[in-house]
C-alpha cells in the first residue's frame, strides 16, 4: 500500500468528526451519575449504560494526523437509558469507518519523522452539544436533581503536529467550574426573611438617631411607670385589707358601745341613732336601752370627753358600769352616786350621763342627770326642766347624783334623750340650743324617729363639730292623761351650803320665799340627825308641795365610807 493522499486524509477527518458528533448527541439528557462508577452507569432497571470505548490507535506504519475529539461520559438517567457527556478533550479517530488506518503500501515513500507525542488539547464543543448541556443544567436546577459527577476521562495520546492544535486552556481548569455549577451546594440560595421583617428593618434603618433615643427614654419611663403602678396597686390592696380588718374591729367596738336596741321594749316604742363627726364610732357618745325586772326598761345616754381609742375605752367602761348598777335595782340617782364613786379612782376624764328607768305599770319615767342636758318631752308631760343645783359630771372629783326627776308618761307621749352635739350644732353662726332642738322635735312630731331627727339637724345646721346621738321613746298604750304629778328631788349633805344650793333649787321649783326658808331649816335639822336629807317637791296643778326625808340607806352607807 502506498502513502495516503491528502484527499483520503480529509475523508478520514470528516468521518471522525461525524462519529464524535453522533456520540455527543445523547449526552444532553443525562440526569445524574454516582461518583463511585467510573465508566459504566446503571439505569435503575438492571441495565448499564455503554462504557467508554477506547479509540483504536493508528498503525505505526502509517500514522494519520491527530484530530481532537471530545471525551464522552455515559450516565444513567434512572429510566433505563444511558447518556454520554462530552468532555473538553476527545480522543482522535484515525479511521473513517473502521477505527484503523489502511496498511501502508510498499511503494509509498518513507513517512516523515513522527511528531512528538503530546496530550491533545480539547477541541471546540459543537453548538448543538452546548445547547444540550445548557438544557441539561436548566433541567437539573428546575427539578432539584444533583448533577452527575464527571467520570474519569481517558486521555488518548496521539501524534499530531503542533500547528494543528489551537491554543486553549487545559481542561482541568474548566472541570472544577462545571462541577461547581452543577453541585447542589453551589446552587443553594439562603432563605430570605419574610416581607414584614424586611419592612421593619428598612423602617428602623430610616429612623433618625435622636428619635431612637427618644423612644428608648420613653420605654424606660413606661417601664418605671409600670413598676410604680404595680407597687401602688399592691399597696392599695394591702391598705384595703387593713381597712376591712380595722372596720371589722371598729364594728365590734361600735356594737359594744352602740348596741342594738329593739323597736319595742315593754310597750315602749324605741328608735336610736348615732352620727360621728370624725370616722366610724370615733367619738365618746354612747347609748343603751335594755329590759329590767318587772317589765321595766333601763336607759343610758352619755358623752365622754375626747375622741379615739382612749375615749372608746372610757365609754365602754362607763356604760357597762352604769348598766350594772341599774340592773341591781337601784334608782337612777343612787346608781350615779355609786358609779361615780367607783370610777373616780381610775377615770381620768370627764363624762356626762343621764340614767332613766321606765315603769310600764305606773307609766312613770324616773331619770337622773350628771352634767348632761335633760330630755325633751312631747305631749302632756312637756315642761321646762329645773336645772338649778344640777349634779356635776363624772370624773370632776366631787360627789354627783344628787338630782332626780319623775315624770308621768300617758299614752301617745314621747321623750327624747340626746347628747350635747345636737344643741351645739351651729345655724346662722349661732348654736341651735335647747329651744331650737325643742322646736325641731315638735315639728317632726311624736311619731318621728331618732334618725329623722339627726338628719334634720344635719340639714339645717351650717356646722356640726361634735358627735350626735339620740334616743326616741314613745308610749304606745296607757292612760290618756297623767295621773301623777311631776316630782323634783335633790339630796343634800352636812358639808353643803344649804342656803345657796337648796334655796336656789326651791326657787326654781316655784316656792315662795317663806316656804323656801322653812324648808331649808327642816332640811338642816334632818342632815344633823341623819347626816343627809332628800327634799322632794311635787308640782301638781294646785301648787308645789315640799317633803323632807332622811337620805336612803345606800347614800348613808356611801357617806359613811367617805
Amino acid at each position: 500500500m502506498g502513502r495516503t493522499p491528502p484527499r483520503a486524509r480529509l475523508v478520514l477527518l470528516s468521518g471522525a468528526l461525524l462519529t464524535s458528533a453522533s456520540l455527543a448527541l445523547p449526552a444532553s439528557s443525562a440526569i445524574g451519575k454516582r461518583p463511585e462508577f467510573a465508566g459504566s452507569h446503571g439505569n435503575g432497571h438492571g441495565h448499564g449504560g455503554p462504557k467508554h470505548a477506547d479509540v483504536a490507535q493508528p498503525a505505526p506504519t502509517a500514522p494519520a494526523p491527530a484530530v481532537a475529539v471530545p471525551d464522552v461520559k455515559v450516565h444513567g438517567n434512572g429510566r433505563g437509558h444511558g447518556h454520554r457527556h462530552e468532555e473538553d478533550s476527545t480522543p482522535p479517530v484515525t479511521s473513517a469507518g473502521t477505527g484503523s488506518a489502511p496498511p501502508p503500501t510498499p511503494t509509498s515513500p518513507p513517512a516523515p519523522p513522527p511528531a512528538p507525542v503530546t496530550t491533545t488539547s480539547p477541541s471546540p464543543v459543537p453548538p448543538h452539544a452546548r445547547s444540550q448541556r445548557r438544557s441539561h443544567r436548566v433541567s437539573v436546577r428546575r427539578h432539584g436533581r444533583t448533577a452527575a459527577v464527571a467520570a474519569p476521562r481517558r486521555v488518548i495520546r496521539t501524534i499530531a503536529p503542533a500547528a494543528a492544535r489551537p491554543p486553549r486552556a487545559p481542561a482541568q481548569h474548566a472541570e472544577p467550574v462545571r462541577a461547581a455549577r452543577t453541585h447542589p451546594a453551589a446552587t443553594h440560595v439562603p432563605d430570605e426573611p419574610p416581607a414584614v421583617v424586611r419592612t421593619i428593618r428598612r423602617v428602623v434603618e430610616r429612623i433618625p438617631t435622636f428619635v431612637k433615643a427618644l423612644i428608648l427614654v420613653l420605654g424606660a419611663l413606661l417601664l418605671v411607670s409600670a413598676l410604680a403602678w404595680a407597687l401602688l396597686a399592691r399597696t392599695a390592696r394591702f391598705l384595703r385589707r387593713q381597712r376591712a380588718h380595722l372596720l371589722g374591729e371598729i364594728g365590734v367596738l361600735q356594737g359594744a358601745l352602740l348596741p342594738h336596741v329593739p323597736a319595742e321594749l315593754s310597750r315602749l316604742e324605741a328608735s336610736v341613732a348615732y352620727r360621728p363627726a370624725e370616722g366610724l364610732a370615733a367619738g365618746g357618745d354612747f347609748y343603751d336601752a335594755f329590759p329590767l325586772d318587772d317589765g321595766r326598761v333601763g336607759i343610758v345616754v352619755g358623752d365622754v370627753a375626747g375622741h379615739g381609742r382612749e375615749a372608746l375605752m372610757h365609754t365602754s367602761l362607763l356604760r357597762y358600769t352604769l348598766r350594772a348598777y341599774l340592773e341591781a335595782d337601784l334608782e337612777p340617782r343612787v346608781a350615779l352616786q355609786l358609779a361615780a364613786r367607783a370610777l373616780d379612782r381610775g377615770f381620768d376624764t370627764l363624762a356626762t350621763v343621764v340614767l332613766a328607768v321606765y315603769d310600764p305599770v305606773r307609766h312613770v319615767l324616773r331619770y337622773a342627770s350628771a352634767g348632761h342636758p335633760p330630755p325633751v318631752f312631747l305631749g302632756e308631760p312637756d315642761h321646762d326642766p329645773v336645772t338649778q343645783a344640777s349634779a356635776p359630771p363624772i370624773g370632776a372629783g366631787v360627789p354627783t347624783g344628787i338630782r332626780q326627776t319623775t315624770v308621768s308618761l300617758p299614752s301617745g307621749s314621747a321623750v327624747c334623750f340626746f347628747t350635747d352635739g345636737l344643741i351645739e350644732a351651729r345655724r346662722d353662726q349661732e348654736m341651735i340650743g335647747r329651744l331650737g332642738l325643742v322646736e325641731i322635735i315638735r315639728e317632726l312630731g311624736a311619731h318621728s324617729t331618732a334618725t329623722q331627727l339627726l338628719d334634720r339637724i344635719a340639714r339645717v345646721a351650717d356646722d356640726v363639730s361634735d358627735d350626735m346621738a339620740a334616743c326616741m321613746f314613745r308610749v304606745s298604750d296607757g292612760p290618756n292623761e297623767a295621773y301623777l304629778p311631776r316630782v323634783e328631788e335633790i339630796e343634800v349633805g352636812r358639808d353643803e351650803p344649804l342656803d345657796a344650793t337648796l334655796g336656789r333649787f326651791l326657787v326654781a321649783c316655784g316656792l315662795e320665799s317663806e316656804d323656801v326658808a322653812e324648808t331649808v331649816q327642816r332640811a338642816r335639822r334632818t342632815v344633823r340627825q341623819f347626816r343627809g336629807a332628800v327634799v322632794r317637791v311635787s308640782l301638781p296643778s294646785g301648787g308645789p308641795r315640799v317633803e323632807v326625808r332622811p337620805a336612803n340607806v345606800e347614800t348613808l352607807a356611801l357617806r359613811a365610807a367617805v
